[in-house]
């Protein structure tokens, strides 16, 4: 769908995939592909259980990292992969630095986390799938978050990143939806104690879609969008992110006739 899209609107979409350097009684595992993102390789929770137990990546052991019970990720840095993918699309291809944008799912959507914390200035906005940071790692105090925009998407039954704050599937707590973005949007200098009004989308209908921004940002917009369901890819996400971050693209363009593309950074991965 992204591929798709990317055609009909002169969209570059770049898939990145996180290291599954994890060996399990001797053997290289696959399918573990991770990102080292809000806690998700030094979490020190400690009421983490079954799959999650005990899954320290080599890299974490190689560094020296001690993992906690609910560690499932690797110790690489992931921030420094990025940012150096973002520097080599832009020597390489001619796209303009305020068109770039990340998006990424469950520890994909840890990782657009990570890079709003340490990277926020490398991306013109980001889009958030049913991905929160794990209790206490949360971190806004970057000054380059200021002015970037911010759509976060849950589901209302998500037990993997349960919205509401409560421990998930195995005991890992993270930050609640509400207070994540409630944080992002004190950064964005919105009005966070009136109502949020509806923030509009040809998609309300499906999986009772529900979407709202807080009021009178005057740095960034900032969304939030529940709809009903579990830790699974919704049907509209693709077009959801898209209509999003079309409304962030600046409607000029150079004057000599070049075609400007947009990079959409996608940090897709499993949890």
């Amino acid at each position: 769908e992204y591929n798709m899209m990317g055609r009909v609107n002169n969209m570059i979409t770049v898939f990145p995939e996180g290291m599954s350097d994890l060996t399990l009684e001797g053997q290289r595992q696959r399918g573990y592909q991770s990102w080292n993102a809000q806690g998700s390789s030094t979490s020190n929770q400690s009421g983490c259980s079954g799959m999650l137990d005990g899954n320290c990546y080599d890299s974490c052991t190689e560094l020296g990292v001690t993992c906690g019970p609910c560690a499932f990720a690797t110790c690489h840095n992931d921030t420094l992969f990025v940012t150096t993918l973002v520097d080599f699309l832009l020597d390489a291809l001619c796209v303009s630095t305020d068109h770039v944008f990340a998006t990424g799912l469950s520890n994909g959507g840890l990782m657009t986390y990570e890079l709003i914390t340490h990277a926020p200035d490398r991306f013109r906005a980001f889009v958030v799938i049913y991905g929160l940071p794990m209790k206490g790692s949360l971190d806004f105090s970057n000054p380059g978050i200021a002015g970037r925009p911010l759509l976060h998407i849950n589901g209302r039954s998500d037990r993997w990143m349960p919205h509401d704050g409560i421990p998930n599937l195995h005991g890992m707590v993270m930050e609640s939806v509400e207070t994540t973005v409630t944080e992002y949007a004190k950064v964005q200098r919105c009005d966070i104690n009136s109502p949020r009004p509806s923030w509009p989308t040809p998609y309300d209908t499906v999986r009772n879609l529900s979407c709202s921004q807080f009021p009178d940002c005057e740095l960034a917009a900032v969304v939030l969008c529940l709809y009903d369901g579990e830790h699974l890819y919704p049907p509209m996400v693709e077009e959801l992110t898209w209509l999003f971050f079309r409304q962030q693209i600046s409607a000029a363009l150079p004057s000599y006739g070049t075609t400007v593309y947009t990079i959409l950074i996608l940090a897709a991965s499993h949890m």
